[in-house]
């Protein structure tokens, strides 16, 4: 029963969110649903970055997303992308010290377009009580929203079970396309 509350919990607050329209630099449209009680903050330098965080000081997350519009479209299949994900866990992970073991590398499950993520968990901070701004887990992926069209997805958080992370993750993978 449990494993139940946290989605319902998390497709209530989502559902409340607003549609927002964005045009990329090919004239082409990104629809975002940003989570309610997050605060938004974007800035267009080419490339469109939205970030988030909570209102809710309890909620022990934050997000960014990186949008790339016109560019060369390197990674057109789930295999280019899959590998290009996977160098990045890989070089993640041995930046790091200590050293953890590579991450898997998982779909996402995108409304549109395809994309992977890993996660990589802090070991020091398993078990201990939250700390504001202090991070237990880092996602970091890619999505291939439509030709052309890339999404750099970084989201921080106490672990994937916690409601922070499913709403961000409810927005990344619910980001839609429009010619």
């Amino acid at each position: 029963m449990r494993a139940l509350i946290l989605p319902l919990i998390v497709l209530c607050l989502t559902a409340s969110a607003r549609a927002e329209t964005y045009t990329l630099r090919d004239h082409s449209k990104l629809i975002l649903v940003a989570p309610a009680g997050w605060t938004q903050s974007q800035a267009d330098l080419g490339d469109l970055i939205f970030r988030f965080t909570p209102k809710n000081p309890k909620t022990n997350a934050a997000g960014e997303l990186t949008v790339s519009a016109g560019v060369v479209d390197e990674y057109a299949t789930k295999d280019k992308l899959f590998r290009y994900v996977a160098d990045m866990a890989r070089e993640m992970a041995a930046s790091l010290t200590p050293k953890p073991r590579v991450p898997d590398v998982k779909p996402f499950n995108c409304k549109q377009g395809f994309g992977f993520f890993y996660s990589l968990v802090d070991p020091s901070l398993v078990g201990k009580e939250s700390e504001p701004g202090n991070f237990k887990q880092v996602t970091g992926g890619v999505i291939r929203l439509g030709p052309g069209v890339m999404v750099e997805v970084h989201i921080a958080s106490d672990g994937d079970q916690t409601e922070g992370y499913q709403q961000l993750l409810a927005m990344v993978e619910g980001l839609e396309l429009k010619r």
